[in-house]
């Protein structure tokens, strides 16, 4: 581990207050703010940023000096190697001098003349530096943890390529410097290419066998043996990024199977994303969760959430609108590829055609590579199931996703857009991170009604409004706008709605 580059150092604050300010008693304390960037795999480097700050605080007046300075170094490394205690120290007490001759130009013909700045002691932060140097090595733990676990072969599944297994000097695959070289536009040798192509064959056979598995057989280590297989078949993401406006997303539940009663809900969190510990107890795979995440699944309008849900005639229902608490767009990963959703869905085959747009600018071999890898990962959101294994890959997948922490604000996902299995692929759905829904939604709105006749099967009518019900009769329909910030829903009275007339719903 070498210091690549320190870059000049930045005043980010400094006030100086008058003499007479000072006048008392008065106390100085410095500080320091550490944090280090993710690794570059490519360039083989990351930044250690350190902030210096010093105060000065009056009996009287408060805060009469604050000088903050903010110095960065860049620092190559090899795969395995974690920054020591004593060489992240050693950068702690140069951005340290590079405050204090800052602060002894400054101070000259002030009353802070005969002040200096004290070297910083080791004893007293390396806490902090440790602290960061455990957050950093996180991943290179786990991937020196999993990597026995993982294996290259399951079932009839094809073999995981060569190409995806990491090389331990590095720690990358050579997929991605292949991939990375034909981005970038690098040369890429005849025995590279034909290697890549391998690896467009792989997803591509992948594929077709995953349609032909049978996930009700799976014992409990071929699931965890599946899981391994899957980490490592995937252990390439590509990442695509989509700003997505959302005014409102229907999220439904059947009030049985929430609160036990088919009476009516009172309390919000039933409204909202599943609590870890329930999604832990249930132990089942979604399609945009484990067994060990939970997001806030909805729909683009009521019919939608109908379709996926099916309530039964007699039903209570209560759905949730939520909201983005102030006009925003949100970063989504769009699930486009699949050519069923294609056929469907004219907003998917629109940005299915965006996307398209984009492999001119791209070396053919990557494009098919792209291709064949977002046609099957796009079939496992858009697959209808009978066994919840069966959303392994995709609650794997969107799992990394959220938990992704590559440094580009540009994908940093707050949900994913994928095709609704329930409506026959013709809408869709978002599954929206829990701290998103935490962050940026309110609960604007619950509405609540019995199910007394449906026609699920029928096609829905598609008329602008998102909250109009065509592919059921219900009674007992009310809504609400009182939630308190406690989560207590204040009911209203009930409303009359007009019977669906299928004839005028289907035209």
């Amino acid at each position: 581990m070498d210091l690549k580059e320190t870059y000049p150092v930045v005043v980010e604050q400094w006030k100086h207050d008058g003499f007479e300010k000072f006048i008392g008693h008065n106390s100085s304390h410095m500080n320091y703010e550490l944090g280090l960037s993710h690794a570059d795999i490519f360039d083989r480097c990351f930044y250690f940023m350190v902030r210096v700050r010093r105060v000065y605080e009056n009996q009287f007046n408060g805060q009469v000096f604050l000088g903050v300075t903010t110095t960065t170094f860049k620092i190559g490394y090899n795969f395995g190697e974690s920054p020591s205690l004593q060489f992240l120290f050693d950068l702690v007490e140069k951005a340290t001098y590079d405050f204090a001759e800052i602060f002894h130009y400054r101070k000259q013909q002030t009353n802070l003349l005969h002040h200096k700045i004290e070297k910083p002691i080791l004893k007293e932060i390396e806490n902090t530096i440790q602290g960061i140097i455990d957050i950093w090595d996180q991943p290179t733990k786990s991937f020196k943890e999993e990597i026995g676990e993982r294996i290259t072969n399951f079932r009839e599944l094809p073999t995981v390529p060569e190409a995806k297994l990491y090389n331990v000097k590095d720690g990358t695959t050579l997929e991605q410097k292949i991939s990375h070289k034909l981005l970038t536009g690098k040369y890429v040798s005849d025995e590279e290419r034909q290697i890549f192509k391998g690896l467009s064959c792989f997803y591509k056979e992948l594929d077709a066998q995953l349609a032909l598995l049978d996930y009700s057989s799976f014992t409990s280590q071929d699931i965890k043996d599946f899981k391994n297989y899957t980490s490592y078949a995937f252990n390439y993401t590509a990442l695509l990024t989509n700003e997505l406006t959302i005014y409102k997303a229907y999220r439904l539940v059947v009030n049985e199977n929430v609160s036990g009663s088919n009476q009516s809900i009172t309390e919000s969190h039933y409204l909202t994303y599943p609590s870890l510990e329930l999604v832990r107890k249930l132990g089942k795979y979604n399609r945009g969760n484990t067994c060990d995440t939970t997001v806030l699944y909805t729909a683009e309008s009521i019919d939608t959430a109908l379709k996926e849900i099916r309530p039964s005639e007699g039903k209570r229902v209560t759905i949730g609108v939520w909201q983005p608490k102030s006009p925003k767009t949100f970063t989504c990963y769009p699930i486009v590829h699949s050519e069923n959703a294609i056929a469907a869905n004219a907003d998917i085959a629109l940005a299915s055609r965006s996307i398209k747009f984009l492999e001119q600018l791209y070396d053919p071999l990557f494009v098919e590579f792209m291709n064949y890898y977002l046609k099957l990962l796009s079939n496992e959101y858009s697959k209808p199931v009978k066994h919840h294994l069966e959303y392994i890959i995709s609650a794997i997948f969107s799992e990394r996703i959220f938990q992704s922490k590559n440094g580009h604000p540009d994908f940093d996902f707050d949900c994913i857009l994928y095709p609704s299995v329930g409506n026959d692929l013709k809408t869709r759905n978002i599954a929206i991170k829990s701290s998103v829904v935490d962050n940026d939604f309110i609960l604007d709105k619950a509405i609540e009604f019995v199910v007394s006749e449906c026609f699920y099967d029928e096609k829905s009518k598609i008329n602008g409004n998102p909250e109009y019900i065509s592919l059921a009769n219900v009674t007992h329909y009310r809504e609400t706008k009182k939630i308190s910030e406690n989560g207590v829903i204040e009911w209203t009275n009930y409303i009359q709605i007009q019977k669906v007339n299928r004839t005028q719903a289907l035209n």
